[in-house]
């Protein structure tokens, strides 16, 4: 059975730089403190998707269903105030990011104490625009989480170059990884990346045991 918010409220699912204890996660407590968003949980996709890594150590959730992994991530209830702030921040208008529906199981929350891990969730999240999806799906290794470990070269908006704009950047990277790397196949046989342990993610639920794999 889904379980779906309020009509004037809807699900988000964050999975990279938005995280708690990641660089833009100022958002998020900006439009908690002002009673925009809350945060509801942890919780995976469905279905499966490719994560990926692009210039900078930036993270795009691409939308190719039946690749890559169940992503796992965190999940605000948000307003249309909040979604605003993170359009702009995902550059949904500049044809970085765009927003979809996606399907989420396994919570872990507080809010809903007798909610079935295997139930569904329905929310949105942000994916790489279509034009950049298939040239990040065979130029980056598929990722199960966004972690502490990927941000260790990340580089935050402000210390990137300015010669270019972001559309520029992804797509310059993704061309040098095609004359660097031999590219494979199909769409999803890019190799997937595990990880035996993903603790390294500081996830701020206060009362809530320490989830598995902390990650997102």
């Amino acid at each position: 059975m889904s379980r779906k918010t309020s009509s004037s409220r809807s699900l988000a699912f964050v999975y990279g730089t938005l995280k708690q204890g990641f660089s833009n996660h100022w958002l998020m407590e900006d439009v908690m403190t002002k009673g925009h968003a809350r945060f509801v949980g942890i919780a995976s996709t469905k279905k499966r998707y490719p994560l990926v890594c692009g210039p900078f150590q930036v993270p795009f959730l691409l939308d190719m269903p039946a690749c890559g992994c169940h992503v796992r991530g965190e999940l605000y209830e948000v307003d249309r105030v909040a979604i605003d702030h993170l359009d702009e921040l995902e550059g949904v208008f500049k044809g970085h990011y765009v927003r979809r529906p996606l399907a989420l199981t396994g919570l872990q929350s507080l809010q809903f104490f007798n909610y079935d891990p295997s139930g569904e969730i329905q929310a949105e999240a942000y994916f790489a625009a279509a034009p950049l999806t298939q040239g990040l799906a065979a130029s980056s290794a598929h990722i199960e989480a966004y972690t502490k470990k990927q941000t260790v070269n990340y580089v935050p908006r402000k210390d990137r170059p300015q010669n270019r704009t972001f559309l520029e950047h992804v797509n310059a990277w993704i061309e040098s990884q095609s004359q660097s790397v031999q590219l494979e196949a199909g769409p999803c046989t890019r190799k997937q990346k595990s990880f035996s342990s993903i603790r390294d993610s500081p996830i701020a639920a206060p009362g809530m045991a320490k989830h598995l794999d902390q990650e997102h």
